[in-house]
């Protein structure tokens, strides 16, 4: 089975055109992982199956690790933390993000 990172790392032009790019200038990565959760929901549900307690937790935060280590590459840059609604309709802290 394919990790998360792998599967992130293989689709990284996909991720930038049809995540990236369509996002707003200014974006959080809840903004993030709810697109990507549409565009790839196959694959964003069989990346829980691995785990058996904090499912949520420890995929998104996987994903949003994700934008930190290709920031470069997708031109985009952390703008502060930021408090905003999470899957589960709570709002939480994350990162934000800005298109250079």
């Amino acid at each position: 089975m394919e990790t998360i990172q792998d599967f992130l790392t293989d689709n990284r032009a996909s991720i930038k055109s049809d995540i990236i790019d369509k996002l707003p200038e200014i974006f959080d990565s809840h903004d993030f992982i709810e697109k990507f959760k549409k565009r790839f929901e196959k694959e964003y549900i069989s990346f829980f199956e691995p785990y058996e307690k904090n499912l949520n937790r420890t995929v998104n935060s996987q994903i949003a690790s994700f934008l930190n280590n290709y920031q470069d590459e997708f031109n985009i840059a952390k703008d502060g933390i930021v408090k905003s609604e999470n899957v589960f309709g709570n709002h939480t802290s994350n990162q934000n993000w800005h298109k250079l």
